[in-house]
């Protein structure tokens, strides 16, 4: 997992044990025995860097200005301090000081960094003890990569600069609020703070290039989501907004709120409060965020928008319109889409623009200046079940529509652009009595939402591979998007966001198999093991996209509507299992465990302890439901905060399926073996029924 997705992990390890709290339980990272550790402090005396300069620890041996102390470490310790007195200088907390918290504090209370070969993974922060009284807050320590070899950063000074402002910041947030497993607020924030500190890096591009791959995606879900998601650190675009549209101290501020709101505090409810007190809301700056996120790239307007826009890639732009017709999208919880409209009326004609949509959603029309720039917006106003609005004799621009309500379904949005007789050439206003004319059945033309890389934002199992997937976006991006949003041209096909109840994975007919183990051509591979067992592997790569298992004839299903079918037995989306049963479909789906135990060992059913899934407990940081593979006796694999890797549990899972057939099942590995996430392989067989 990437180094940086620690929050995930260290947060979420202090959410759940308190008994952090008193001396520490984690143990400091150990040099090889042989080795002379040896220190450097920080000059303004806040940092102190731990190193070797012998074993695979070893930091490189230059040291240009024959101090007695390598280049890497005085570098280390140099850029650590700026990013320390920048926070300062912003008003944020600075980390809580490990003195009398922990047996083996480094030496001192300085904060401690040791740089050692990470191997995977660039730098981590480990909350490492807590204070006893509430509101509890944490010290740690951040371990860092000894010479950044092999790692994609531009330069050295790069890297440390990104790690050190990263990283530190991460040890501020457990001066707030170590209990918040909030991956997109705990890593968006930490990538937010990079750019703040050390503009000149480009990790903060890469990064929110993920986020506006995915405007669909409802962001309050994206809470838990993590292990690398380059969604999540991408998110670092909503601090910025935050930032630059209401003021510095505003992101300080929710911090102080998530503190206020306790342990498994909602960052959006605290956003939500901290703009309440200045008279604001959450659901206003939700909707002025979505529209500012379409002034990136080209259409970068610094003068009103993001000062950095034009360095920023362009947001994922939906298929066009431009003829009058209708055309289908959807929206679902916070989320936006942006739609190109180019429909032109007649002399004496208006174009009526309208999304029949529930009261989730709002939307305004940027008409498009002959540069091809967006002006001024035009607000949809509620007319009936529909927002909408009529423009004089073209609508030439984009669409943006909003979701403003969190969690829920996917609902349909039906957009139709009509072209409109007016009683007045000036058109515009009142359009009773007019005549609605569609020039033509559909209007929408695919291409305006170029198909991505398929790896270039695949959930990474470790930092490098993270890095390496918003680089590879942006690229692809940067070079398909500009000129097929521009030229409306066709080259792919109507691509609409996909999420459970609503899409599933490509269908692969042939259900191709492969070799045990190796990651197949398709979405499922299945092996015939021969003894009455099978091997099933699984492309549950995509962060949007379901893919739905017949378990009876182990072939991929194509369900119409999941939560409403019988037809499924078991859905995959990433670390996400889904039953077709409960809150997640119509059937009989059901799972009951037996610990400890190999599929050799199960030859019939538990007479108890069967769990489905539920609707969500408004518990953890989601909106998601409570899957029974992540709630039936804990989750299906056990994490390990120092790796960032899942292991599925030594166990089996007796599965009812939606028609009441029972399958013993056992999840035998997460990772593929090129080391990716999210190729999930089962061993499975039939049982008789209960």
């Amino acid at each position: 997992m990437l180094g940086r997705a620690h929050a995930a992990a260290a947060l979420v390890a202090a959410a759940l044990t308190a008994a952090l709290a008193g001396p520490a339980r984690a143990q400091r990272p150990a040099f090889a025995d042989g080795t002379d550790p040896q220190i450097h402090d920080g000059e303004a005396g806040h940092v102190r860097v731990h190193f070797v300069t012998t074993s695979a620890d070893a930091v490189p041996a230059d040291d240009t200005d024959d101090s007695g102390v390598p280049d890497y470490v005085e570098e280390v310790a140099e850029l650590a301090e700026t990013a320390w007195d920048d926070l300062a200088a912003r008003g944020f907390r600075a980390p809580l000081s490990d003195d009398g918290l922990v047996a083996d504090d480094g030496g001192d209370g300085r904060f401690d960094i040791y740089l050692r070969d990470l191997v995977s993974a660039d730098g981590n922060f480990v909350a490492e003890a807590c204070t006893d009284a509430a509101p509890v807050h944490c010290a740690g320590y951040f371990a860092m990569e000894n010479d950044l070899a092999g790692f994609d950063y531009a330069s050295t000074a790069e890297g440390i600069s990104v790690l050190t402002s990263h990283e530190l910041f991460h040890a501020v947030q457990s001066a707030y609020q170590p209990e918040l497993a909030a991956v997109s607020w705990t890593e968006g924030t930490a990538v937010w703070n990079e750019e703040k500190t050390f503009p000149e890096q480009g990790d903060y591009e890469r990064f929110v290039a993920g986020f506006l791959a995915h405007p669909q995606r409802p962001f309050e879900r994206s809470g838990g989501s993590g292990f690398g998601d380059p969604y999540s650190y991408g998110a670092a675009l909503w601090p910025t907004f935050l930032d630059e549209r209401y003021g510095d101290g505003v992101v300080e501020r929710a911090w102080e709120a998530c503190e206020s709101l306790g342990p498994g505090a909602d960052f959006l409810e605290a956003v939500g409060q901290v703009l309440a007190e200045d008279g604001g809301s959450l659901e206003a700056a939700w909707t002025d965020f979505t529209r500012w996120n379409l002034f990136t790239a080209e259409r970068a307007d610094p003068a009103r928008f993001y000062q950095g826009g034009a360095d920023l890639v362009s947001v994922d732009i939906d298929d066009g319109v431009t003829q009058a017709g209708a055309a289908a999208s959807s929206v679902e919880g916070l989320s936006a889409h942006y739609v190109p409209i180019a429909v032109t009326g007649e002399p004496g004609e208006s174009i009526r623009v309208a999304v029949t949509v529930d009261d989730g959603a709002v939307a305004a029309f940027y008409p498009q200046d002959g540069a091809g720039a967006p002006g001024d917006p035009v607000e949809l106003e509620r007319d009936g079940d529909a927002l909408a609005a009529s423009l004089p004799g073209a609508a030439s621009g984009f669409l943006v529509l909003t979701g403003v309500r969190r969690g829920g379904l996917p609902r349909d949005a039906g957009i139709d652009v009509s072209v409109v007789a007016s009683p007045d050439a000036g058109g515009g206003g009142d359009h009773e009595g007019g005549c609605s004319v569609a020039r033509s059945g559909g209007g929408r033309v695919p291409g305006a939402a170029p198909l991505l890389a398929a790896a270039a934002f695949v959930l990474a199992a470790r930092r490098r591979r993270a890095r390496a997937a918003a680089i590879a976006g942006a690229a692809v991006r940067a070079g398909a998007l500009a000129a097929a949003v521009l030229a409306l041209s066709a080259c792919a096909g109507d691509i609409r966001p996909d999420s459970f109840g609503e899409g599933q994975g490509d269908v692969d007919a042939s259900s191709a198999t492969a070799a045990d183990g190796a990651a197949p051509a398709g979405p499922v591979a299945v092996v015939d093991n021969g003894d009455g067992t099978w091997a099933v592997t699984v492309n549950a790569t995509s962060v949007t996209n379901w893919v739905y298992l017949d378990l009876g004839d182990l072939v991929q299903v194509q369900p119409a509507d999941p939560p409403t079918s019988a037809d499924w037995d078991l859905g995959l989306q990433r670390f996400h299992y889904a039953l077709d049963g409960g809150v997640s479909g119509a059937g009989q789906g059901e799972v009951a465990i037996v610990d400890g135990a190999t599929l050799a060992d199960v030859t019939s059913a538990p007479a108890d302890g069967w769990a489905t899934d539920l609707p969500d407990d408004d518990v953890d940081q989601d909106t998601l439901p409570e899957y029974a593979f992540e709630n039936a006796g804990g989750a299906w694999y056990d994490y390990d905060p120092e790796t960032h890797v899942l292991t599925p549990k030594q166990r089996v899972y007796v599965v009812r399926g939606a028609a009441g057939d029972l399958f013993a099942l056992g999840i035998e590995a997460y990772y593929n073996d090129a080391g990716s996430p999210a190729w999930p392989r089962f061993a499975i067989k039939p049982l008789a029924a209960r």
